[in-house]
């Protein structure tokens, strides 16, 4: 039985930052992305099954918001290795392209799917009906103790020659309005460090069987994007004067989780100025087939 369908590692990406050595560039992994799909309104030509969507890239904000470039790098559809592509946050005029929220630490922006598959590029979109907001997880009364995965890269671990993400598996530790609204995330309980950041967070909800010679299936969403581990610190105190002679920052174990509202807030607005007939839908829109257990069976971006 497969707890995180394999697609689901499609739509995470490595964030690179690239540094000029004296003979060639060099490139240190530092963060995640997930390509989100976000239906449009307009499903005019969907095939029957399918569903017209936008791909969004969503990281945090703290990820981009000092830097003017990144490097993003997918799996080869043919299986021969991995590529990158060099991502610009910035405009001429210093404005960033991504879309920041004030609140969340996150940022999205529309993702170039069409013209990246074209490149050979290897990704499946997670599809809006697998993403559980907030309300929805209230609604199914997900509390502290359910089980958790976190997809990304942490420590620098992406794989040289393709792509490969880390799953860690962990729970959620406090889900509640109030520390959403405080701190501006929930809470789960889970080894995250450096590199994890932007990646998704997946639950598992429930099994259920297809057909009598079918194995029984996981449903699976995503809630939120890691932001990043809460640190404590680690005092040593001189026996001799009782004061502080060193310090330690540590990872205490729990990481901080965006709920999807954030990404929502800043994604859909994006959405909606796609809906338009100004806009060429076969460079923007993607059809893809939902199964009932979310499980897109092809895309095109």
């Amino acid at each position: 039985m497969t707890r995180i369908p394999p697609h689901y590692l499609d739509a995470v990406a490595v964030l690179e930052v690239g540094q000029m050595g004296e003979k060639e560039m060099t490139f240190q992994p530092v963060a995640t992305a997930t390509i989100f799909g976000y239906a449009l309104e307009d499903q005019s030509g969907a095939p029957p099954g399918s569903v017209n969507q936008i791909p969004i890239l969503v990281t945090n904000k703290h990820v981009i918001e000092d830097l003017d470039e990144l490097y993003i790098r997918f799996n080869q559809g043919s299986g021969s290795g991995s590529e990158r592509f060099r991502m610009l946050l910035k405009s001429e005029d210093d404005a960033h392209l991504f879309r920041i929220s004030d609140k969340y630490d996150v940022a999205v922006t529309r993702f170039p799917g069409h013209t990246l598959r074209e490149s050979g590029a290897e990704f499946t979109p997670i599809p809006e009906q697998a993403m559980l907001d907030f309300a929805g997880l209230e609604a199914t009364r997900i509390a502290g103790g359910e089980t958790v995965f976190t997809l990304g890269f942490p420590m620098g671990l992406a794989g040289s020659e393709r792509k490969y993400a880390i799953v860690r598996g962990g729970v959620v530790a406090r889900l509640d309005r109030e520390i959403v609204e405080n701190t501006g995330g929930f809470l789960i309980d889970c080894a995250v460090f450096p590199g994890n950041s932007g990646g998704p967070v997946i639950l598992p909800t429930e099994m259920h069987t297809l057909g009598p010679n079918e194995e029984p299936r996981t449903r699976v969403h995503v809630i939120g994007i890691v932001s990043g581990y809460l640190p404590y610190e680690d005092v040593a105190v001189s026996a001799q004067s009782n004061m502080p002679r060193v310090s330690f920052v540590e990872n205490s174990g729990l990481a901080g989780v965006v709920p999807l509202d954030a990404v929502h807030e800043l994604a859909r607005p994006i959405v909606r100025e796609m809906d338009t007939p100004h806009q060429d839908e076969k460079e923007t829109t993607a059809s893809t087939e939902l199964p009932p257990d979310g499980r897109p069976a092809s895309s095109e971006g």
